[in-house]
């Protein structure tokens, strides 16, 4: 677009866009210059957000989109998809069928297109609740195996067109493990928020060696 590599982070409605675009600035939520957040939808028309910590980066916080494949198409060019160099995918739980559309047209388009399941660590501590673990490394190791094979599985009801298939890694993070590895700051005491894909995530972007 401008000789910067300009990355749209897009999605459902709160799915935490916001939050990891303001995490891969490298800024705390509601600082000058950050994008807003809330519980309900904030984002209303795309919007750029330069990268201090990363010379050429510019994230485009993208307004959530809807369900089914007509809006899905619709979501993709309306709000200029193409236009970008990648797409940053952000979803919490299992693949929506607008995601899913989202990908395969970036395939089709040959667009690169990043997936990330955010609120990891809402999702452990969750996970523990609701089948007893009794530790956290237990909930964890749970959370993760349950995200691979509902991975495993997207792709493969994904790839039933397989010149369309688009062979996804869904990088598992959350919001403090991303922000630990972007400022530099000592793990958080919360395991929960111990990092999963981030490094794997960055590096993908390119903003880690």
């Amino acid at each position: 677009m401008d000789g910067r590599t300009n990355i749209g982070i897009v999605g459902r409605q709160n799915e935490g866009k916001s939050t990891l675009t303001n995490c891969l600035c490298g800024v705390k939520h509601r600082a000058p210059g950050s994008a807003k957040i809330g519980e309900a939808q904030v984002t209303t028309i795309p919007t750029p957000y330069p990268d201090g910590k990363h010379t050429g980066f510019v994230w485009h916080d993208i307004p959530g989109g809807g369900v089914g494949d007509f809006r899905a198409w619709g979501y993709y060019y309306n709000l200029r998809l193409f236009a970008y160099d990648k797409i940053l995918l952000v979803h919490t739980s299992t693949l929506s069928e607008l995601d899913l559309r989202i990908t395969q047209i970036c395939k089709y388009r040959n667009q690169e297109c990043i997936v990330v399941r955010s609120k990891a660590d809402d999702h452990i501590r969750n996970c523990r609740r609701r089948n007893n673990h009794t530790t956290v490394e237990a909930a964890r190791a749970d959370y993760i195996a349950q995200v691979r094979e509902d991975t495993a599985a997207k792709n493969a009801l994904a790839g039933e067109v397989r010149e369309l298939c688009p062979d996804y890694t869904d990088y598992i993070v959350s919001e403090m493990g991303v922000a630990q590895l972007i400022n530099g700051t000592p793990p958080s005491e919360d395991l929960c928020e111990h990092v999963i894909d981030e490094a794997r995530l960055l590096q993908r972007l390119g903003l880690l060696s």
